[in-house]
């Protein structure tokens, strides 16, 4: 754009000046035109091409020491201003570049040169003088101007850019701290009280004589020992960075999908629960986070309709489908009284869930049908990433 602009009002003195120039003018404008094309080039040459605008200003001026006449001409100059407002910002955009380098002081000096050839000192006027900084000072004051604004608005928005980088930083830090402070207590507390469970579902089925109570108490054993592996699991996932990568060592989701919600199926079966598992599609695998996801997804069904209607019909549906999982839990009525904790229940397991599996790319949801049960659906990506 600089180099159209210098190129067209190049010409000006020679339309604006009324008494015919003589060829030094002519020669001084034809050179100035053949030059502007250079300024395409200034930025991967800019010391060069900033090099050769000023010189070429001062060249437009030099006439002005043999020749008063051409007083006009040389004010009429259009060329000299851009031209020197584009050297003053190069120069003070790189001036640390140029430390310890003649090229420090080369445009410098040649702004300053081509400000005394305007302002004529040998033979000063007020009207020469003044018209001769505004075509040389000020354009050079004003490139500064620019350049050390367009510096000020870069070094901003820098700052603001690490500052954000720095409130990012420091929450996650936080958000650290706090999973591994919750991590603690809930390895403090909740572990020893299902260990203590455990211990003492031990020791009924020991002294036990009646054998539905030493399968019952079998059933509670085995399921606390999975509690406490599935804690261990979650604990270690709260001190890990991401939260969404698995565990190796929990094998029971991982194991397999359909034989793992069988499994689940199947306990909750033993406790009353008439569940049906039906799983549709060609079973093709998929990631172990979304393995994992899709086994607490059916775990959290399965809870809810433990917790909230106790002996309802139950359907566990999962559609392996192109690339996505599908998996919906739906129960009707309650078939026997709610249990007493199950107005305890503040949707948190919904939501962390709901955010779980959004982390995945996928979505679910849950609601109440018209029948008077309850339906939670799932989509689920494959794969991740």
């Amino acid at each position: 754009m600089t180099a159209v602009v210098l190129a067209v009002v190049a010409p000006t003195p020679l339309l604006l000046h009324s008494a015919p120039l003589p060829w030094t003018a002519l020669v001084i404008m034809a050179a100035q035109l053949i030059i502007s094309p250079a300024v395409w080039c200034y930025r991967r040459a800019p010391l060069l091409i900033g090099t050769i605008l000023a010189a070429v200003a001062i060249v437009g001026y030099l006439p002005l020491l043999v020749d008063d006449t051409l007083i006009d001409f040389a004010l009429l100059n259009s060329w000299t201003p851009l031209a020197i407002s584009s050297v003053a910002a190069h120069w003070h955009w790189n001036r640390s570049c140029y430390r310890g380098s003649y090229r420090r002081w080369l445009l410098p000096t040649l702004l300053v040169l081509v400000t005394v050839l305007a302002t004529r000192p040998w033979r000063f006027s007020l009207e020469h003088g003044s018209v001769g900084l505004l075509h040389t000072a000020v354009p050079a004051l004003a490139g500064i101007y620019l350049s050390t604004r367009a510096e000020m608005i870069a070094n901003l928005r820098s700052q603001a850019s690490l500052s954000e980088r720095e409130q990012e930083l420091r929450a996650e830090r936080a958000r650290s701290q706090e999973r591994a402070r919750l991590a603690a207590e809930l390895h403090d507390s909740v572990s020893h009280r299902v260990n203590l469970m455990v211990l003492q579902a031990g020791v009924l089925r020991m002294t036990a004589t009646d054998e539905q109570t030493i399968r019952s108490a079998e059933t509670l054993r085995e399921t606390g020992c999975r509690a406490l592996d599935d804690l261990a699991d979650q604990l270690g996932m709260l001190r890990s960075a991401d939260s969404t990568t698995p565990r190796a060592h929990s094998a029971e989701p991982d194991a397999g999908l359909p034989d793992a919600l069988d499994e689940l199926v199947e306990e909750s079966r033993t406790v009353g629960l008439p569940v049906r598992l039906q799983i549709d599609g060609a079973i093709a695998p998929v990631e172990p986070v979304t393995r994992r996801t899709a086994y607490r997804v059916v775990q959290e069904g399965l809870t809810n309709v433990h917790k909230h209607a106790p002996g309802a019909a139950t359907t566990v549906s999962v559609t392996y489908a192109h690339d996505q999982l599908e998996l919906m839990v739906q129960n009707g009525p309650a078939a026997d009284p709610p249990g007493a904790n199950s107005a305890t229940g503040t949707g948190a397991g919904l939501r962390g869930l709901r955010e779980r599996v959004q982390i995945l790319g996928g979505e679910l949801a849950a609601a109440a049908d018209a029948e008077g049960g309850f339906v939670m659906t799932a989509r689920i990506p494959s794969h991740v990433g």
